[in-house]
């Protein structure tokens, strides 16, 4: 039978290891909600295989969609009743269909499925809809199991209101929910709408009671009055308290208590630098610390690196924002040290003659205009360490050759190497493209950059194609043009496996070094072995050597030999022809960091 019910009543037992109501939380929509949160995204083929419950853990139970919504509404309330326990991430988006036809697309009826459920158990199931309206959106819910039962919700402006159902499964353990218009939608378009979903059932599973600190666990940089994330492996069904320490675990201070199964908790450095800090977390029946020290630190220094490009680096493909690459990056560089900052200027649809320096002349013929706003020298505006350019098929697709692809890239790169700033650029990535002519432009300017840019080049193309050059199965989002989340997992490891960070002189980044004047004189130049740098009211502290793509050659401190005077034994560094020196320095306690080209002949 069904119910409609103004709140939800959580029902878990206060006995850990006998029997138990688990709870899975299902939010359809585009918005992602935290754990314990199952997240649907696909409104037409979306599935999740092992539910997650309420206590972390994956069930054995399955959900896919058999008969498709029509897409994703996000205009649902953003202030559910609290006595539901629905996030507004979980409410204000929703799944619909409707009863006549909507921008060329009808789906006058909609189905979820569950399934491997225990035909010996009954389960209950609530659910939510909302949307901001003024019309009657009433949707009517038919949940078939071992019987047939039917429900009624208008999701017009709802904050409070659920139905509700209890039921065994069928003899083949499955739960089919269908969705419809209710009798008295009156709304032109009969559109209808799922949000959320709560299933509730009898448990005597046993689970392990884990608390386990996962960061800061040893060696993080977290600069003071950074907002950072404490993360857990927490299921304990008890209260949580955290501290932490900057002795080494001698004297503790609290930080806050927090509820059972929480696994993240933003914390604000507080203003304690030492290199001896540990965070704890502790219950009543156990506790975990960080397993190494990690540093506070009074700092304000700051490693920029910027992403240039078009969907993919923008995120497309992705089921939610944290999947894609770039913020999958952006969170895990900061994670580590709070210095560093991922900035992301991508734009969907973009090609090369988008990103091209400021004032560059558009050839003729080509019906393109440079953003002026998210170009390379947009970028570099920022005075980041280094620019990340990630264009993977767009060109191919205006039949843009490979040769003006290059000529655009190294119109960026050389912009780049002026400042000093490192350029990465990412190969082409497959597309089903039907076109055999745009499938070889896509390899030629794959196989040119990674010749041009040597270790500067990120190999987006071999882990992700197969051998007809189109997307592996695997990691197609569905389109044939981007990835998926695990696609987008692939592209962050061989990000974060560049080593593109090291590029960062740590101390020196993020600085305004237009705002310090400083005169300074190389000499010879062309030079041989010797070379000397003279500075007029500052300090040097060291020097980078970088050949014309951007590739790092050579690091070395400053070796004073008077005052403003500098030499530098090149002895050690076998390469010689053009090349670039970074040189970083102090004036007047403001950092600066100036670039010259230099000739080595000998």
């Amino acid at each position: 039978m069904y119910k409609v019910i103004a709140f939800f009543v959580s029902l878990i037992s206060a006995c850990w290891l006998m029997a138990q109501t688990e709870r899975i939380s299902i939010d359809f929509g585009g918005a992602h909600s935290p754990f314990p949160w199952n997240n649907i995204n696909d409104a037409s083929s979306g599935s999740v295989n092992g539910l997650m419950n309420n206590f972390g853990f994956a069930t054995t139970i399955n959900l896919s969609i058999t008969n498709a919504f029509t897409g994703v509404n996000t205009s649902g309330t953003q202030t559910p009743n609290s006595s539901l326990g629905i996030p507004s991430n979980a409410s204000g988006d929703s799944f619909f269909g409707n009863m006549v036809d909507f921008n060329g697309q009808l789906q006058p009826t909609a189905t979820i499925e569950f399934d491997n459920l225990d035909v010996a158990k009954e389960y209950t199931l609530t659910i939510f809809a909302s949307r901001l309206a003024t019309d009657n959106r009433e949707t009517e819910y038919v949940l078939s199991g071992v019987s047939v039962d039917t429900a009624y919700l208008n999701p017009t402006n709802n904050t409070v209101n659920m139905v509700s159902f209890t039921m065994y499964p069928d003899a083949n353990g499955v739960l089919n929910l269908s969705l419809t218009a209710g009798p008295n939608n009156d709304n032109a378009n009969g559109f209808y709408y799922l949000g959320a979903l709560q299933m509730e059932y009898a448990s005597d599973s046993v689970y392990p009671q884990e608390l386990e600190v996962l960061s800061p666990n040893g060696g993080e940089y977290w600069q003071v009055g950074r907002t950072v994330d404490i993360t857990m492996r927490n299921t304990l069904q008890e209260n949580v308290v955290l501290s932490y320490s900057y002795d080494g675990g001698v004297n503790w201070s609290t930080i806050d208590t927090v509820a059972p199964f929480t696994a993240e908790y933003a914390w604000m450095v507080p203003n304690t630098p030492s290199q001896q800090c540990v965070v704890k977390a502790e219950s009543v029946s156990m506790n975990d610390e960080s397993d190494h020290l990690f540093e506070i630190a009074d700092t304000q220094d700051t490693c920029r690196i910027v992403v240039i490009g078009s969907s993919t680096a923008a995120g497309a493909g992705a089921s939610t924002q944290d999947s894609a690459w770039v913020y999958r990056y952006k969170h895990e560089l900061y994670r580590r040290d709070t210095r560093y900052e991922v900035l992301n200027l991508a734009v969907g649809g973009y090609n090369t003659f988008k990103l091209i320096p400021t004032g560059t002349p558009i050839p003729s013929g080509v019906n393109q205009t440079i953003d002026v706003n998210r170009n390379i020298t947009a970028a570099l505006a920022l005075h980041p360490s280094a620019v990340i350019v990630n264009l993977p098929s767009n060109d191919a697709a205006n039949n843009y050759g490979v040769d003006m692809q290059m000529y655009n890239f190294d119109l960026m790169h050389q912009a780049s190497v002026q400042q000093g700033v490192s350029l990465y650029v990412c190969t082409t990535q497959p597309r089903n493209f039907s076109d055999p002519a745009k499938i070889q432009i896509q390899l030629d300017t794959r196989d040119s950059i990674l010749e041009v840019y040597g270790n500067y080049a990120l190999d987006f193309w071999t882990a992700t194609a197969d051998v007809n050059h189109y997307i592996l199965p695997q990691y197609n989002s569905g389109d044939g043009v981007h990835l998926n989340d695990a696609g987008h997992k692939v592209l962050y490891d061989i990000v974060m496996n560049a080593e593109v960070d090291e590029v960062c002189a740590i101390d020196y980044v993020g600085l305004t070094y237009d705002d310090v004047s400083i005169e300074l004189k190389l000499y010879p130049n062309p030079c041989g072995n010797e070379l000397s740098v003279v500075i007029e009211g500052g300090s040097v502290e060291s020097f980078v050597f970088m050949d014309e793509t951007g590739r790092e050659l050579w690091k070395t401190g400053a070796c004073k030999i008077a005052d403003g005077v500098y030499k530098i034994d090149l002895s050690g560094l076998e390469y010689r022809a053009w090349m670039y020196l970074k040189v970083f320095g102090e004036k007047e306690n403001e950092k600066f960091l100036r670039t010259f080209p230099i000739v080595r002949l000998y």
